[in-house]
């Protein structure tokens, strides 16, 4: 979406100018940093007060397409061994998306700390043109004129659509007119210990357009070669397409606070597909579109990563309030133990959450605490299934087991006749 590309671009201003500010406090601007957008009938502009070009950043940045101004401030940081700020628009060619709805774009800017002012203009076929102009303080300002057949794009309710959808989570307001567009914040950058319960809560049903509260709110955050942020919530009731065949994940990926997409595949695994919330990192490679991901072994890493911290974190909450957990297993437990076919090499962290119904106890229970109730000599972990539990209960198969003190499972998912076949437990089917 161009309109993405473009508040990415002038979010990228606003954080280069808030560097180069750290070491030159004059630069910053005394209003703060914004991003305003502005239309009528015919056009649309996005302004900042970020960092502006001269005129070789026009030639370097808007004079070939695909180069990069972003990514040329990274590598020259990279040389200097500086931490680069949290940056979005690394890829040049995003700029001439906007040549997809206009038939001419114009870039009014003034670079930082310069008192030259430029305007570049195009019609997006190969030729452009860069003139001096006017402009009384520092950044840019991107108008497009509109094509007939894209003029929605000037219209307020549009607008706001797109920057509420795309945008929602940049660092900086973005505005139209005095209406501040984003009013949400990137509530998964702060500290666990800044946040209450009910913003949890607020940003659950906002994410995830639910209106129950979150059973458990899972904010982790992994610096190291590979960074990146979670916020997910398991829901407190199953969502309508849990049992959907195509078994889509509704975790948002953002990059750097951008929105990428929310059915990212190989970002939640199928058997965590009832999680909701937010992945943020800034170490994934994307394609000029940005709604596919390339292949990148870094987002297997990321997606390992979030397994096992959400696995983790169900068992905490399984040994400290086995009542709530078990409430959670009766919505989620039958997606949870897909895992054990579908991931061998976490099937014992797997095995460790899953619940059973049993014979041998009212509540639900573990595999170790079957075993630890299991009789003297016994050496192998006893089970029926079936349709029903409470049917399995009753089966007559169970007398002999019952007569002498043995504990059977009462396995009732389609799933697990298919997991049962790989465990490396001794397992035996009562019939």
């Amino acid at each position: 979406m161009f309109l993405r590309e473009l508040v990415s671009n002038a979010s990228d201003a606003c954080d280069k100018l808030r560097y180069a500010a750290l070491t030159d406090p004059g630069l910053a601007p005394a209003e703060g940093f914004a991003i305003t957008l502005a239309a009528d009938k015919k056009t649309l502009s996005i302004s900042d007060n970020g960092i502006g070009m001269n005129h070789a950043d026009l030639l370097d940045t808007l004079g070939t397409i695909a180069k990069s101004g972003t990514g040329a401030f990274l590598e020259a940081l990279k040389a200097e061994k500086k931490d680069a700020p949290g940056l979005i628009g690394q890829f040049g060619v995003g700029f001439y998306s906007a040549f997809m709805v206009a038939n001419r774009v114009d870039v009014l800017t003034r670079k930082a700390g310069e008192n030259e002012v430029w305007l570049w203009s195009s019609d997006g076929k190969g030729s452009f043109t860069i003139e001096p102009a006017t402009r009384e303080a520092a950044g840019t300002t991107v108008t497009l004129h509109l094509k007939k057949d894209a003029k929605e794009f000037a219209e307020p309710a549009r607008i706001r659509h797109i920057i509420k959808t795309y945008s929602e989570h940049m660092n900086f307001p973005v505005k139209l007119g005095d209406e501040t567009l984003n009013a949400a914040k990137a509530l998964w950058t702060k500290a666990p210990t800044d946040i209450t319960e009910v913003q949890y809560t607020e940003f659950y049903r906002h994410a995830s357009h639910a209106f129950d509260t979150p059973w458990l709110t899972i904010h982790n955050k992994v610096e190291g070669s590979l960074n990146h942020t979670s916020l997910l919530f398991v829901p407190s009731m199953q969502p309508f397409d849990l049992f959907d065949p195509e078994r889509k994940s509704h975790v948002k990926l953002y990059v750097n606070r951008v929105f990428i997409s929310e059915t990212t595949k190989d970002l939640i695994t199928a058997y965590l597909r009832f999680l909701r919330g937010v992945v943020d990192s800034q170490d994934l490679s994307l394609n000029v579109s940005r709604e596919i991901l390339q292949t990148d072994p870094k987002l297997a890493k990321i997606k390992g990563q979030v397994t096992k911290k959400v696995l983790s974190e169900l068992k905490k909450k399984a040994t400290k309030d086995p009542e709530a957990y078990a409430t959670f297993w009766g919505n989620f437990g039958a997606v949870l133990k897909e895992g054990l076919v579908e991931d061998p090499a976490l099937r014992d962290r797997i095995l460790e959450v899953c619940r059973f119904a049993s014979t041998g106890s009212e509540a639900l229970t573990s595999l170790t605490g079957y075993v630890e109730r299991m009789k003297e000599g016994q050496d192998a972990i006893f089970y029926i299934a079936g349709e029903d539990a409470g049917k399995l209960a009753q089966s007559p198969h169970l007398e002999g087991f019952k007569a002498k003190g043995v504990e059977v499972l009462l396995l009732s998912d389609p799933v697990d006749e298919f997991w049962l076949q790989k465990q490396t437990f001794a397992a035996r089917h009562v019939n």
